[in-house]
């Protein structure tokens, strides 16, 4: 994958790629509320630096409006003109990511998300609806600096899946 990062990099050998660093790996995350029906779909999926494409390996929040949403926090600002996200393996894809707003920003918001997304710059839009395991790339025309990087789900019908997330 991506960023991926021996943990015994004593004994690993170099391994060069022409595929570019992936911001996302190894981020801080925070989200609305897991749902607990979904006990494998963590919010650390999302920053792990490895999809397999499953089912297991997705973020699923609740039903809740209040709880679809997640930020990332790359530690310091990152310079970067894509974001890839890939939904969920399952046929649910079509109700579980659309309509969902990317926003940037270099400092905590004022108020606590999901209200205080709105403080971010937008990024991008994705209209949706997804199909199962889709590649969507949000590009800018311009390279961007930010610290924070923000999904939100504005269609409350159902629960926000996102299987995975990489930034260039």
């Amino acid at each position: 994958m991506p960023a991926y990062e021996d943990p015994t990099p004593l004994t690993a050998s170099e391994c060069f790629s022409t595929r570019r660093y992936d911001f996302v790996t190894h981020a801080t995350i925070t989200t609305g509320q897991q749902n607990v029906w979904v006990p494998l779909g963590v919010k650390e999926n999302v920053v792990d630096g490895i999809h397999s494409f499953g089912g297991d390996d997705n973020f699923v929040s609740t039903l809740d409006g209040d709880a679809q949403w997640l930020v990332i926090d790359f530690g310091n600002p990152k310079k970067f003109t894509q974001v890839l996200l890939i939904a969920e393996a399952s046929p649910n894809a079509a109700m579980s990511l659309l309509k969902v707003e990317i926003r940037i920003g270099n400092t905590t918001t004022t108020t606590a998300p999901p209200a205080g997304l709105e403080e971010y710059t937008l990024f991008g839009k994705f209209p949706g609806p997804a199909t199962p395991n889709q590649e969507i790339m949000i590009t800018s025309n311009k390279p961007v600096s930010a610290r924070f990087l923000s999904l939100r789900k504005f269609d409350h019908q159902f629960i926000f899946a996102v299987g995975h997330i990489e930034v260039y």
